[in-house]
Formats: structure tokens, C-alpha cells, sequence
């Protein structure tokens, strides 16, 4: 097996010194680069064998397949995957580029304006608004149908903000101008739901909308709105946070791939309640300068299980990436990270919102993990092959169900799944399992990115929060 290896090895790197033009062509550089610099030892390292019997070790994920318990160290691991994407976005081409991407530059009464044709797109525009400096002030977004030749929809707008200390805060706005908190895409989605159509039938069609795929069958009238989402996850809060996307659209994938019950859609999103915010302003009077304080009422979001939902989103998982950055895990060392509070909110609330997603993000990744078929894997007979399968396998899952989404790797690739899943967050209903991606089987190049064998392509796989006030739906 390892001369096998070496020879398979040797032909993906001259593959890849010869390939170009692909748009996802960032993640196989990472991989090379990791190649190179013994990153591979690295990541064999991860994983460890016990007893199936044995208790979870702290601070770390677990997955059990036909008697065997393998245990991953979550910081490494979330490390390992957020380089990797920092990576990809910066290898991505860039929109600024208008030979490249015409459809990204269009112009309409002196406006700008951007086509969406295929996740790529989403990639571009991340890789162009992180270079100069994170937020294009005007977008107009229009996005192609995947399921009916030649029909566009008008999606509405990106916009930054021009206020002091959010230049690099950035929303998206439906076509009727309005913001687009996570609370009213649930609203959305939960009246697509009906007595013929399930909430997991939903959550599927929200999949396949963010993986720039036809939606099934009668969601056609509905894939306007389900286009919202992914806009929000890939767009404006991708140029942020890499991590903060790739988690929201992996728990998106969770829910939709299930076997048990998917989350209803509050509790993903978040709900939203009506609070009373205080504003201060200068009022001069005839006898003096004075201060004097309006009140409003104000919608104020709570966070869900998606990453990206929440007041004050933003700075709240920048804590929690920027700990487990420095391999700190415990929720002390995210509460100290959290500096300031959203508008109606107090900053003892930020930090159990930021807590809270701490354990969320784990979740996610806990249950993808759980979900990933390894059972092939297992039939290698020497132990130090069956590891290196399963690791192959359980990272393979992680990237298929995050980086198509974002436009970093070739959409359409299987999702690894079980037939049974044991995610804890499902139940013990059935459903159709996804086709299984084996081992050892041969890969057509042009269906994966990187373009090497599954026993090779998944060799591969924090900064401080910023100063400025955010509002994340």
C-alpha cells in the first residue's frame, strides 16, 4: 500500500503543476503546500484509536464505527480547517477582475451590478471585498436559476455602512430594500413547510440552493427566497470570517442530511424579540446645551445553532474563533474576548451569546463528523491504514459540506453520508442515505478538486476582534 501511495502521489503533483484556470484551484495549492512542509505528519497525528467503550476525552470529538472509537482534538482540528480556508480565499480570483468576471461588473443607472451564476461567483466577490478592505459600498445582486434555463432573479443589494467605526460592516437587503435578519428567513422558511412538505424537504432545498443546485421538485416558486440565505452566509459574512460562513453552511448541510428529526427553523435562526433601545443625542435648548435621551423599540435577535445568526454576531464568533486560534478552548477564554455589546443588549449577554456559540460550532462539527460514513474505512486490516482512511474520510466530510457553498471546491461531490446517522441531534427516523463515495475508488478529475485520489486528497487540511459595532441578522 504505501508504494501504492508514493506512485499515486508522485502523479497528482505533476497533475497539479499542470493545471490551471480552475476557480477552485486554492484548495489543491494548500494541500501541495502542506505536502511540502510535513503538514501531512501533522494531521496524521490527530486521530487516536480507544476502546469503543471508553469515555470521550476532553476536548475532543468522537466517532464510533464497527467497534472502533477514534477521538480528534477539536482545536487542531478547527485550526487545521480554518487555515485551509483562509488559504483558499487567498488563492481565489478576484471579481476586480473584469475580462474575468464581465457578469460580476455589469452596470445598471450608473450602479453597479453583479450576476450570480455559480457559487465561483460568491468567491470573487469575497476575494475582491477582503482586498480592499471587506465591504463594496453598492452591489446589486441578480442571481441565474438552476432550475429554469434563462431566468434570473433579482436578489437585492449589498451595502456597506458609512457610519464611524463600520466601514467594514456589510448587509444584504431583499429586493424590497428591506434588511434581512436570520429571524425572518425563518419566517420564510417555515411557510414553505405544508402537509406535503416536510421541514427536512425544506431544509433540503435550502441545501441545494446554497450549493448552487436545482432545487427539488416544487420549490421552483420558492427558490427566490431560499437564494437569501446563502447570500448572507457566503457573502457578506464570509468576508469577516471565513470560519463563521463555512460553520453556518455546514449546519445548514447537518439538517438537511439527517436521519432524525432536522431543527425547526427558530431554532436554528434564532427568534427575535422587541426591546427598548436608548439612544442619546444633543438637544440645544434656549438656556443651554443639553443632553437628552430618546427611546425606540427595536427588534433584538437571539443567536441559533447557524453560527452567523444573532445581534451582534460578528464580534461574538470572533471570540470564539480567535480562542480556539490559540488553542484555548474553555469559555472563560471566549467570555474575556468579547469587548462590547449590540445595541439593546448588555455585554454580560454577548459573552453567554458567544459562549453559546462556542458550543454550537462544536455541535456542528461534532455531528458532521458523526454523520460521515467511515465504513469502508474499516476494512483495512493494519491499524495505521484504517486511521489514515478514517481521518481521510471524516475531513473529506467536513469540506464537501462547507467549501462547495462557499465556491471553493467543485460543487456536486457526494456527501459521504450514512445510511443511520448518530448525530445527537437526531432521532431514530430513516430516510434515503446519500450515495457513499468508497475508498480506494477511482476519481474522475473532473469531478473532484484537488484532483487526487481519496486516499491522498485529504492530506491537507485568529485575529484579535475588531473595534467596530456590527448587526448580524
Amino acid at each position: 500500500m504505501p508504494g501504492k501511495s508514493d506512485e499515486k502521489k508522485t502523479k497528482t503533483s505533476a497533475k497539479k503543476s499542470g493545471s490551471s484556470g480552475s476557480s477552485s484551484s486554492a484548495v489543491s495549492d494548500a494541500l501541495l503546500e502542506m505536502q511540502q512542509t510535513g503538514g501531512n505528519q501533522q494531521a496524521l497525528s490527530m486521530l487516536s484509536t480507544v476502546p469503543s467503550t471508553e469515555t470521550r476525552s476532553a476536548n475532543t470529538f468522537s466517532v464510533s464505527s464497527e467497534g472502533f472509537q477514534y477521538q480528534l482534538p477539536q482545536a487542531p482540528l478547527i485550526q487545521e480547517f480554518n487555515r485551509d480556508l483562509l488559504s483558499g480565499y487567498s488563492h481565489a480570483p478576484s471579481a476586480s477582475d473584469r475580462e474575468r468576471f464581465p457578469h460580476l461588473n455589469l452596470e445598471e443607472s450608473g450602479r453597479r451590478s453583479a450576476e450570480l451564476r455559480d457559487p465561483s461567483d460568491r468567491a470573487a466577490l469575497v476575494k475582491e471585498a477582503r482586498d480592499q478592505g471587506r465591504a463594496h459600498s453598492y452591489v446589486r445582486l441578480d442571481a441565474t436559476s438552476p432550475s429554469v434555463r434563462g431566468k434570473k432573479h433579482r436578489l437585492g443589494r449589498m451595502q456597506g455602512k458609512n457610519q464611524r467605526g463600520q466601514q467594514k460592516e456589510q448587509h444584504f437587503y431583499d429586493a424590497g430594500g428591506k434588511f434581512t435578519p436570520y429571524p425572518r428567513e425563518a419566517e420564510h422558511l417555515q411557510g414553505m413547510t405544508s402537509s406535503s412538505t416536510s421541514t427536512q424537504d425544506v431544509w433540503k432545498a435550502l441545501d441545494a440552493v446554497n450549493r448552487g443546485e436545482k432545487v427539488q421538485e416544487g420549490f421552483e416558486g420558492h427558490e427566490r427566497e431560499l437564494m437569501s440565505v446563502p447570500t448572507i452566509t457566503n457573502l457578506s459574512e464570509v468576508q469577516r470570517s471565513p470560519l463563521l460562513g463555512a460553520a453556518s453552511n455546514m449546519e445548514i448541510a447537518n439538517q438537511a442530511h439527517t436521519s432524525g428529526t432536522p431543527r425547526p427553523f427558530e431554532e436554528a435562526f434564532g427568534r427575535s424579540e422587541e426591546r427598548e433601545a436608548k439612544k442619546k443625542r444633543k438637544r440645544k435648548t434656549e438656556s443651554e446645551d443639553s443632553d437628552s435621551e430618546d427611546t425606540k423599540t427595536k427588534a433584538f435577535n437571539f443567536p441559533g445553532s447557524i453560527s452567523s445568526t444573532g445581534a451582534g454576531a460578528v464580534h461574538q464568533f470572533q471570540a470564539v474563533e480567535d480562542s480556539i486560534m490559540r488553542g484555548e478552548m474553555s469559555d472563560d477564554s471566549v467570555r474575556k474576548r468579547v469587548k462590547r455589546a449590540p445595541e439593546s443588549g448588555t455585554v454580560e449577554e454577548a459573552r453567554g451569546f458567544a459562549v453559546k456559540k462556542k458550543k454550537a460550532l462544536l455541535a456542528t462539527f461534532q455531528d458532521r463528523l458523526q454523520m460521515t460514513d467511515i465504513s469502508s474505512a474499516q476494512q483495512e486490516p493494519v491499524g495505521e491504514d484504517r486511521e489514515l482512511a478514517t481521518l481521510m474520510r471524516l475531513r473529506s466530510g467536513l469540506r464537501r459540506n462547507a467549501l462547495p457553498q462557499m465556491g471553493l471546491l467543485r460543487g456536486g461531490l457526494r456527501t459521504l453520508e450514512k445510511s443511520s446517522s448518530s448525530s445527537s441531534s437526531s432521532s431514530a427516523e430513516e430516510k434515503v442515505p446519500h450515495e457513499a463515495f468508497d475508498v480506494g475508488e477511482e476519481v474522475d478529475e473532473e469531478e473532484f478538486l484537488p484532483q487526487v485520489d481519496e486516499l491522498e486528497e485529504e492530506l491537507e487540511f485568529g485575529s484579535e476582534p475588531e473595534d467596530e459595532e456590527e448587526e448580524t441578522g
